[in-house]
């Protein structure tokens, strides 16, 4: 983790470089050793919501589609990569492929009506109310490290403020914005139900 949030060595100023920026073998202008790659940085992003950096997590898609939205209004391309130097988009300009990890980040912090969680934790069922201003979920937890918490993210209707309960009593929540919301989600029981209502 130290390494991943430490400012010129894995993270920068556009996102997780792909290589330690420190190493011999970065270069400003390479591929892989000098480059972000959005699909790269899904992976650790998802990983950070099981270990329960949700502000890390945040703080990696928040660049990551700032980062995205520059280029594109400049270029209005779908780049393969982006140059930690310069910020712009390189490679090849129509891969749409690799904007699916932007178009996820989006709609995770964005649209309500999404649930997004690590790899070790299975959403089992799920129901909104037609105004996304509740949430019944059932979640199965396969979580080892017993001592952390996992962090799961869910988008409200941004017009109300929500209090969450797991199986049954009060959860922990962070609220990045407005229906934006971070759950903590212990990880010392299988299994779980997590309630999000509005308070207002």
């Amino acid at each position: 983790l130290a390494h991943l949030t430490t400012e010129g060595q894995l993270w920068s100023w556009i996102g997780l470089s792909a290589v330690d920026q420190s190493a011999g073998y970065y270069v400003k202008d390479g591929y892989w050793n000098g480059t972000i790659w959005m699909a790269h940085q899904w992976f650790f992003w998802k990983r950070m919501l099981d270990l329960g950096e949700g502000e890390f997590a945040h703080k990696i898609a928040m660049t990551a589609l700032e980062v995205w939205k520059k280029e594109t209004e400049t270029s209005y391309n779908c780049m393969e990569h982006f140059i930690i130097e310069t910020g712009r988009g390189a490679g090849w300009h129509e891969f749409g492929g690799l904007s699916a990890p932007v178009l996820s980040w989006y709609a995770c912090y964005f649209r309500p009506g999404h649930v997004s969680t690590g790899y070790d934790i299975w959403l089992t069922k799920q129901t909104f109310n037609q105004e996304r201003s509740r949430l019944d979920l059932e979640l199965s937890n396969y979580h080892q490290e017993k001592m952390r918490s996992s962090t799961l993210l869910v988008c409200m209707n941004p017009n109300f403020s929500y209090e969450a309960t797991y199986n049954g009593r009060k959860a922990t929540l962070q609220v990045y914005d407005r229906g934006s919301l971070a759950v903590q989600i212990p990880n010392d029981q299988s299994h779980g139900t997590l309630i999000i209502r509005r308070t207002n």
